[in-house]
């Protein structure tokens, strides 16, 4: 790069950092959003991202010992796709068992989403169950009072 530039350095989260604004070199870097992946465990879901299909879901157990280890890089992505030119996304829930820590981060998970809505980005939230689990079908419920996007519960 030239000192007309962008001086670019990474940060201790591998984040970049501009030091000059130019508006075409931070779309093509910032906005190039990349899967995320997190494989499951026996005690927490598999996570999968895919800005280029739009389809974001997390899926299984999730009682992990700690939460944020989990869930930060998901968090990180939602705030990393509220700032990229991707429009929408649906976002699939589909545990079969969280436990209170994991309650507390879904909630963070599904306030992002709210927030994302409110950046003009189309938001789609399916929450997938089974009919018989009647705790699940009110946690969600739950969630759906404490945000504005719809929650929609898919039976299976």
């Amino acid at each position: 790069m030239n000192c007309d530039s962008v001086l670019i350095k990474t940060n201790k989260d591998n984040r970049c950092i501009f030091e000059k604004n130019d508006v075409n070199l931070y779309k093509e870097l910032i906005f190039k959003m990349e899967n995320l992946f997190i494989e499951k465990t026996t005690s927490s879901p598999e996570i999968n991202f895919d800005p280029i299909s739009g389809i974001c879901q997390i899926t299984g157990i999730s009682m992990p010992e700690d939460v944020k280890i989990i869930y930060t890089p998901a968090l990180i992505w939602l705030d990393d796709f509220g700032k990229s030119t991707h429009k929408s996304i649906t976002f699939n829930f589909n545990f079969i068992y969280f436990n209170t820590a994991s309650s507390k981060i879904i909630l963070d998970i599904l306030m992002r989403l709210d927030g994302l809505s409110k950046l003009n980005k189309e938001i789609t939230i399916n929450w997938l169950y089974k009919a018989a689990d009647l705790d699940m079908e009110e946690a969600v419920e739950d969630y759906a009072d404490m945000i504005s996007l719809p929650i929609k519960l898919i039976k299976l």
